[in-house]
């Protein structure tokens, strides 16, 4: 991730769909790469996994909640105020 901040980057996206189904990237992968993003002064930007089952059994908001949830929380105030 310093490559990216290095590059310029202001913000980075972090827990795609993909990462989390063929990597099983969990929601405490996605806080730890969130915590190492606001130390390198860039702004994470939460991606949600959410299968389209889920979306169609009207399920999307609940499963996308419980992920941000999850992803944040470890963090501190001031660092949720900076994600």
């Amino acid at each position: 991730m310093a490559q990216i901040a290095d590059a310029g980057a202001r913000y980075v996206i972090i827990g795609h769909s993909e990462r989390r189904q063929l990597f099983s990237e969990t929601d405490a992968n996605v806080a730890r790469k969130a915590k190492a993003a606001l130390g390198l002064h860039l702004t994470p930007s939460f991606a949600s996994a959410k299968p389209w089952p889920s979306a169609t059994a009207g399920q999307a908001l609940g499963r996308v909640s419980s992920q941000l949830d999850g992803a944040t929380r470890e963090l501190s105030d001031d660092e949720r105020a900076r994600s």
